[in-house]
């Protein structure tokens, strides 16, 4: 599948090539174009397929019970399973490339990378909402009534949100543009604008404070790109994206008009001064880099245990 060496089972790979195993399989640029547009029309299907599939759900379920927003709240996450089909059929079928070159540049998919840096990253944001919570910064806003309902369907369909969006920008669009820019940290840069320009529609981008969320959210991308790229795989930008949706969802929030209160914590309204801007901009760049220097350390670890083992009397 790859060039790429791996010294043991669910190691780094001693190679970072990942970006570049977009020259494999089918590639031209006419061709690229013919996989997104058959990627477009796979996934308009599906998302019809996984609204009718819903609907039919919806009947069976008493939705009288539901609480304010759960419904939009379930369509806005389940809409995200209809990237997959269509990641896989440009792919497989147009690329004819394998399904874990999108993935990552290991032999396998490497759980215990995204678990590790899932937990890390997770780790270090709810220390950050305890901190806002003992210096008075959040309050708590636990709703029994629809705090657990809310709490399943995230649960169940974040990972899948959180993994579509590593996929598309850290995956495909990454491998696709540096085919045609040589410099990975142009493309890198390139994707994180687009993954800041999905989200203009968020509520936090019609604040008051557009510049100051969307540099955010920039680096956000950056940085996930960054770990991307000296990782060898999505795995851990992945673990990552999960915890950070899975804590903003569910742990601690911003109040927004009109939206349900889906978490334990409410930071308030939503206020993104430049002060705090840089704070968080900072705390993206060194929790990336304690992820990275974490994977790093497991790996020399896992290189010592195999050749340990590998040594004769």
């Amino acid at each position: 599948m790859s060039d790429t060496t791996v010294t043991a089972d669910n190691s780094l790979p001693e190679k970072i090539d990942f970006i570049h195993q977009s020259h494999y399989g089918d590639n031209s640029f006419m061709w690229s174009v013919l996989a997104i547009m058959i990627g477009v029309v796979v996934f308009f299907i599906a998302s019809v397929a996984i609204l009718f599939a819903l609907g039919i759900i919806g009947t069976a379920l008493p939705t009288d019970d539901m609480p304010d927003g759960f419904e939009d709240h379930l369509l806005l996450l389940a809409s995200f399973l209809a990237f997959y089909p269509a990641f896989w059929v440009a792919q497989t079928k147009i690329h004819k490339r394998k399904w874990l070159d999108l993935l990552t540049s290991a032999p396998t998919f490497r759980w215990s990378v995204l678990r590790n840096a899932a937990f890390l990253y997770g780790g270090a944001m709810i220390i950050l909402a305890l901190y806002e919570w003992f210096s008075g910064g959040a309050t708590w806003v636990y709703d029994s009534n629809s705090y657990w309902s809310f709490l399943i369907v995230t649960l169940i369909l974040v990972p899948f949100q959180a993994a579509s969006e590593e996929i598309l920008l850290r995956g495909y669009a990454n491998q696709f543009f540096v085919r045609y820019l040589k410099s990975p940290w142009v493309v890198y840069v390139i994707t994180s604008m687009i993954f800041a320009s999905l989200h203009f529609a968020n509520p936090e981008a019609d604040s008051g404070y557009f510049y100051q969320y969307v540099l955010l959210i920039f680096v956000a991308g950056f940085t996930a790109c960054i770990v991307t790229h000296y990782t060898g795989g999505l795995e851990a930008a992945i673990g990552m994206h999960i915890f950070n949706n899975l804590v903003a969802f569910t742990v601690a929030g911003y109040d927004i008009p009109g939206e349900p209160t889906t978490t334990l914590l409410s930071l308030g309204e939503i206020q993104f001064s430049w002060f705090d801007t840089i704070v968080a901009v900072l705390f993206e760049f060194v929790v990336a880099f304690i992820v990275i220097w974490y994977l790093k350390r497991q790996q020399s670890r896992t290189i010592l245990s195999a050749n340990a083992t590998n040594i004769t009397p």
